[in-house]
């Protein structure tokens, strides 16, 4: 299923959510702003991400894409050619972005629940259980 796409995308291990924690911190604590010592990119296009979401640091795009494709259960066209997803162009092909999403680990399994409310937390735990049970 990846393999059609594999070609154009680079395969790196996912990056860790203390990594940019431990940045912001840093910046915090030094009074700079959080992004002025180093830009993290995205991991699916290259834009500039926002947080690490899904699994993998990626920009708020790449993470509302994602996260629409899974909640609305979408399946896209096939695409065969292997399309390079980037900033300018990361809305041209949804199937090879959706691909890629996942060859760089993003996973709806991999949600971190920090700053959410426990009504919440309940509410998404309830809907991943249906998930796997169906």
């Amino acid at each position: 299923k990846l393999q059609d796409c594999q070609s154009a995308i680079k395969l790196e291990p996912p990056s860790p959510p203390y990594f940019s924690e431990k940045v912001q911190l840093y910046n915090k604590a030094h009074g700079e702003a959080s992004n002025s010592l180093m830009a993290i990119e995205c991991r699916v296009c290259g834009d500039k991400a926002s947080g690490f979401h899904y699994g993998v640091h990626a920009c708020e795009g790449c993470k509302g894409f994602f996260r629409r494709t899974i909640r609305l259960k979408l399946i896209y066209d096939r695409c065969d050619l292997n399309c390079r997803i980037h900033k300018k162009s990361r809305n041209k092909c949804q199937y090879c972005r959706f691909q890629k999403c996942l060859a760089v680990g993003m996973s709806h399994n991999a949600i971190r629940f920090g700053r959410m409310p426990q009504a919440e937390k309940e509410k998404l735990l309830a809907e991943i259980s249906s998930d796997i049970d169906q």
